[in-house]
């Protein structure tokens, strides 16, 4: 890994499980697991789309792995922006554990051309609440996540015909590093 400048490393934590998202916390799960630092999910298989949208639309990659992460192994995934740019939906990544990197593939699934681009600004956002409802409508289930002013600012735009969203933005790095620590 000598040629990785760190300086291009983002470093996030992640979490693994066979089959995620079922129940009915997927937003919260989602929200939770971005606000703790994560920048991926490795699975095996996602129990819904629904929750693996909701991961996309907080800016965390959901990866499809066959082989298990433990707690404390990392995940290197070398030139992860580049691939993303050039439209590839398969990455070969490291799992380090116990000093050793071991060789894997991991895979994202299909894709539309917007979860890609989520991905790539960091997550589904929003600098206006007229730009946040314009944004929500490619996304038949939408929410609003904020304080008491945004949600006064909300209530008279709600119906059940009319989306709605707002998150918070932040930008990958070009090489993408995890922590398996849950």
């Amino acid at each position: 890994f000598e040629q990785l400048d760190p300086n291009l490393v983002g470093i996030g934590s992640t979490i693994y499980a066979h089959k995620p998202g079922d129940g009915s916390a997927r937003e919260q799960a989602a929200s939770c697991q971005r606000v703790i630092g994560a920048w991926a999910n490795f699975a095996r298989e996602y129990a819904t789309k629904r929750y693996r949208s909701n991961l996309i639309n907080w800016g965390i990659f959901p990866f499809l792995s066959d082989k298990s992460i433990e707690e404390g192994d990392y995940v290197l995934v070398p030139d992860l922006r580049n691939g993303m740019e050039q439209g590839k939906g398969d990455f070969d990544a490291y799992i380090i554990t116990g000093g050793k990197a071991v060789k894997t593939r991991l895979s994202l699934g299909a894709m539309t051309g917007d979860e890609k681009q989520i991905l790539m600004d960091g997550c589904l956002i929003a600098n206006s609440l007229d730009n946040a409802i314009k944004l929500s409508s490619i996304d038949s289930e939408a929410f609003c996540v904020g304080g008491a002013n945004l949600y006064a600012q909300m209530l008279p735009r709600a119906a059940p015909s009319q989306p709605r969203a707002c998150a918070v933005p932040y930008k990958h790095a070009k090489e993408m590093l995890c922590r398996n620590s849950f």
